[in-house]
């Protein structure tokens, strides 16, 4: 059986926003440091610690240490992904869409601070000064209207 329960309104895209994320860049660019480092490592682990090493012994050292690599990099990278949303992509959203309802003309949106301890970082602060600004355009706006219902 059907129902005709109303669906949840979903998000407008903004068309301005051409840009997508990429985190293959910062995944490569750590790959490569954490690659170097490993060659690093080879080359002292061959030189002062194997040097009667067999070479299918080495090839195998080498495979394992490169899949270790492969593996601890998916793991910073993932943790760096997320840290990077919770802490810049997800609240520039949300002043993006605030900023968005009051330029056209909705000056009753404000920004729920992110932190619950009371502490503020730059974001924080961000925010409270976009809640101030949308107060005295509110304030101006209602001015504005006053004077015109007076004068007219």
């Amino acid at each position: 059986m059907k129902t005709n329960a109303p669906k949840p309104p979903q998000k407008e895209k903004d068309r301005r926003i051409t840009a997508r994320p990429s985190w293959i860049k910062d995944y490569l660019l750590l790959f490569l440091a954490m690659a170097a480092f490993n060659g690093l490592h080879m080359t002292i682990y061959q030189n002062f610690v194997q040097r009667d090493m067999v070479e299918t012994n080495t090839q195998l050292v080498i495979n394992i240490l490169m899949g270790y690599v492969f593996f601890i990099t998916a793991i910073v990278t993932a943790i760096i992904a997320l840290v990077r949303h919770l802490s810049w992509s997800r609240p520039m959203r949300r002043l993006s869409e605030a900023a968005r309802k009051a330029a056209k003309g909705d000056f009753s949106v404000r920004i729920a601070p992110l932190r619950k301890d009371g502490k503020k970082d730059f974001v924080e602060v961000m925010f409270d000064d976009f809640n101030t600004m949308i107060e005295e355009i509110a304030s101006i706006e209602t001015l504005k209207s006053d004077f015109i219902a007076n004068v007219s």
